[in-house]
């Protein structure tokens, strides 16, 4: 109970710092260095990476950090995906470079924290393109959700000051190839 009243009481004294809605096709408060890759796009007021994953080729990803960083945090991800082989999400990392995220397909959610789970969305064939993943960082406290649906809550490794941002993947190729589709419409992170 204490520990919820705790929680409660940093909820309530959170301020919205990043704001990132892609107006103008520009970046505010993330890193553009780190899209300058092929298949990134800001158009449309969207953040949008597009690509066609070829049999043979190496799974990838692309973390999307903010400039500031942050040590209690919670942030919030509109966006849709498509493709099977396509991960989007949130991510922080720290200054020694580890990286954790909590990112999702239009079937699974995935946490890679201390360790890796991952969590089933929708139904057996159905899917999931259209989501919101939230993650609230407190200490070595955080929870982890995708539309409102609670999917992690615990303890983790308290990280120092981290960088926090966008998370994008894709598994690489298989058998055939792929299309890969994500279009982030914003990015908020509260401190």
């Amino acid at each position: 109970a204490e520990h919820d009243q705790q929680l409660a009481v940093k909820r309530a004294g959170l301020k919205l710092v990043i704001d990132e809605t892609f107006d103008d096709n520009r970046l505010l408060s993330l890193d553009a260095e780190s899209i300058k890759t092929q298949g990134f796009k800001l158009e449309d007021s969207h953040f949008k990476y597009t690509t066609l994953v070829t049999k043979g080729q190496n799974a990838y990803a692309f973390p999307v950090l903010s400039r500031e960083s942050f040590e209690d945090f919670a942030a919030e991800i509109e966006l849709d995906v498509w493709g099977d082989q396509a991960f989007v999400g949130l991510c922080w990392s720290s200054d020694s470079g580890v990286l954790q995220s909590a990112y999702s397909s239009p079937s699974r959610f995935y946490t890679e924290l201390d360790s890796s789970d991952s969590f089933a969305l929708g139904g057996l064939l159905a899917s999931v393109n259209s989501q919101k993943i939230r993650v609230e960082r407190f200490g070595s406290w955080m929870s982890a959700s995708v539309n409102g649906e609670v999917y992690f809550e615990g303890l983790v490794e308290k990280a120092p000051r981290c960088k926090v941002g966008i998370y994008v993947a894709h598994g690489g190729g298989g058998e055939y190839p792929r299309s890969v589709s994500v279009i982030v419409k914003s990015f908020k992170v509260w401190r």
